[in-house]
């Protein structure tokens, strides 16, 4: 590619310049073997080479054997605002910037959340944790079990002067309850949270099966995790099969090649419904679940995942079938969702 001469000799470079000059056959030569060489430098080539070793990596980051992500690297699990939120009734709904807003009050919607969260949070720190996931989980299951009825069913609202609304509870408020009460019957700290956990999951077990999709999957959550401590509970099982299938043929009805989706609009937290299919898909063995399960996370993943970054259904209008999804007011929840989703699909 090159012609050499000695270090600090110019007369050689002068010889090397000359002999070049008067060679046009070998000039061309060096010069064909010098641009091919380089071709390996171009900025793309470089990229490309970047690309192919960030998959290598990949490959051997993921071998039988290795963690890709060492819980070391985790940042703390930290809970203060959520106990800065919590008052001995329960949680509020909302907040004004970090300080706690009374005139909105209480929703069994977020009671169950925080419940979930904190028997979470405790089996994830052991029982030694010194955060007062303790107090929080009594203040949660105490809240719930004051808005539950004798017909199982919930009064999701209260103000701050502990006044329900009389109203009865959505589909989600009440799925989301039987999903924290059936986790507590599995995770909660003591004998007297597990007892009145489980009698107030049976009140409301059987609730879901009116319910459309989304109340659905938070039931079949809820099963789930209350069979996780009571696999042989038949009633349990026999309820968690019926919604299992209630929802398998929602899809079915609604699905086309184009749309693999179980409503006809794509609205919040709708990773909860190919959640709810893994988990049953595991908790049952049943392969036509796990098929849908795959299939519509798939659809959601290619709806929400555009352009190197995520990007949520706007909950300001929603998306609807042959529509272009709205993209303002991205929920939190929905994110959170996708992650329980993910990890459900791994395992």
């Amino acid at each position: 590619r090159g012609h050499l001469f000695d270090f600090n000799d110019p007369d050689g470079l002068g010889d090397v310049l000359r002999s070049l000059l008067g060679n046009p056959d070998e000039r061309a030569r060096s010069q064909r073997r010098a641009y091919a060489f380089s071709r390996r430098m171009l900025w793309s080539q470089v990229g490309t080479d970047y690309v192919e070793l960030t998959r290598q990596l990949a490959r051997e980051a993921a071998a039988p054997g290795t963690r890709v992500l060492d819980r070391r690297s985790l940042p703390e699990l930290r809970l203060e605002h959520l106990i800065r939120m919590t008052d001995d009734t329960g949680l509020f709904q909302h907040a004004v910037h970090s300080v706690p807003d009374r005139r909105f009050g209480y929703c069994v919607d977020d009671n169950a959340r925080a419940l979930i969260v904190t028997l979470l949070a405790r089996r994830a720190n052991g029982s030694g944790d010194s955060s007062g996931t303790e107090r929080l989980i009594t203040t949660y299951l105490s809240y719930l079990h004051h808005s539950q009825g004798d017909d199982g069913q919930f009064q999701n609202f209260m103000d701050f002067r502990r006044n329900l609304d009389g109203m009865p509870g959505s589909e989600d408020c009440v799925g989301r309850a039987l999903w924290a009460l059936g986790l507590a019957v599995a995770l909660a700290p003591d004998e007297g949270h597990r007892l009145l956990a489980r009698t107030m999951f049976h009140k409301a077990m059987t609730l879901p099966l009116a319910f459309g999709p989304r109340g659905c999957a938070l039931g079949i959550l809820a099963l789930d995790a209350y069979l996780q401590h009571e696999p042989d509970h038949g009633p349990a099982r026999a309820t968690l099969d019926s919604l299992g299938a209630a929802l398998i043929r929602r899809f079915e009805l609604e699905a086309d090649a184009g749309w693999r989706w179980f409503e006809p609009e794509l609205t919040y937290e709708n990773a909860l419904l190919p959640l709810a299919l893994f988990r049953f898909s595991i908790r049952t063995g049943d392969q036509h679940a796990l098929r849908v399960a795959r299939d519509s996370l798939s659809f959601l993943e290619s709806t929400c995942f555009g352009n190197g970054h995520l990007q949520m259904v706007g909950n300001a209008g929603w998306h609807a079938r042959g529509a272009e999804p709205m993209v303002a007011d991205e929920q939190p929840i929905d994110a959170s969702a996708f992650v329980l989703a993910f990890r459900s699909a791994h395992d």
